[in-house]
């Protein structure tokens, strides 16, 4: 029985996926069992899954038509109860690993008695195996909300893929299907199940920046999906005041993600998403009159979102600035 299941959701990596592969079954930690779930690829990926799989007994294959990551997602996680293994890491097709990356989570975690650790994160659009930062330790799952805000720190709180989770804590939770961003509807509700949490923001997962990845595509109406789940999780915390935190840095995810969402709809096809340009200015005018104490915390965004609500008042600000000089 492997200790460890990792999950690898594939879709159209070929150009990516064994230099993934390769990271994994290259960790220094041995006890794990590879699950690589074929999402209905059509460039040739479903194939060397297959060739993959032929060269080591850890690595299993499952082919399905395309439903999305998070369907992929949810079969894995499916497919790792056969193994009655213990521990669940979610990998991106087109990501990889240190070598240390299982055996340092996996420490961090029974060393500290957790049911979740968390490594930093390293983005970067090519190869780059350096790491950096330091173990910082065994902390309330609240304080790790605030780790985002520090500066210099790189560790992640709305993904999955830079964790490793003890299986427990999807007893009754799963991605949601049909949806994109849905790490953003899970990730708050593991977390929330620990009362602590095991962290080391030394740089042990490498993200890579692909140029078809959700991050870099034109804006689509698939992109109010993370809207919908952050008002979910604001409300969660709203309503469960022992998370200041985390109440914080939601608020601080709407305003950024409002403020993202609103240039990228400006810059393209504004008369085509005029009305969700209309939908998430409301929003983002509410959560203002709300917590404006909140965003005044950070003068950039609050600039920024100054500008997106009143850009009249925002422009004439910096005018006086200039002249004030």
């Amino acid at each position: 029985m492997p200790i460890i299941s990792v999950i690898v959701p594939v879709y159209n990596a070929k150009k990516y996926l064994e230099r993934c592969v390769k990271s994994i079954i290259n960790q220094r930690f041995s006890d794990f069992e590879l699950i690589l779930i074929d999402d209905g690829s059509i460039d040739g990926s479903s194939q060397l899954c297959d060739d993959i799989a032929a060269n080591d007994y850890r690595i299993k294959v499952y082919h399905t038509a395309n439903c999305g990551v998070a369907s992929a997602r949810n079969l894995g996680l499916d497919v790792s109860n056969l193994s009655n293994s213990e521990w669940i890491s979610y990998i991106d097709g087109d990501d990889w690993v240190s070598p240390y990356y299982l055996e340092k989570l996996y420490k961090l975690a029974k060393d500290n008695g957790v049911l979740c650790s968390i490594c930093g994160v390293k983005y970067t659009d090519g190869v780059d195996t350096i790491t950096t930062g330091k173990v910082i330790g065994k902390i309330h799952t609240d304080d790790f909300f605030a780790l985002r805000n520090n500066v210099g720190d790189n560790t992640c709180v709305v993904s999955v893929h830079d964790k490793l989770y003890n299986k427990k804590l999807f007893d009754n939770l799963r991605f949601p299907v049909g949806h994109i961003h849905e790490d953003r509807a899970l990730s708050y509700k593991l977390l929330v199940q620990c009362d602590f949490v095991a962290v080391t923001n030394e740089q042990l997962y490498f993200y890579f920046n692909a140029p078809n990845s959700i991050a870099r595509s034109p804006w689509s109406t698939k992109r109010m999906s993370d809207i919908c789940f952050l008002d979910e999780q604001y409300y969660y915390f709203l309503n469960n005041k022992g998370y200041v935190n985390a109440f914080y840095s939601t608020v601080m995810d709407y305003f950024i993600d409002c403020s993202m969402f609103l240039f990228e709809i400006k810059r393209s096809h504004f008369d085509e998403y005029k009305k969700f340009y209309k939908i998430i200015y409301k929003k983002m005018k509410i959560m203002y009159h709300k917590h404006k104490e909140i965003l005044l915390k950070d003068n950039e965004l609050y600039e920024t979102v100054c500008f997106l609500l009143h850009p009249f008042f925002s422009k004439l600000k910096k005018y006086y600035k200039k002249m004030l000089k």
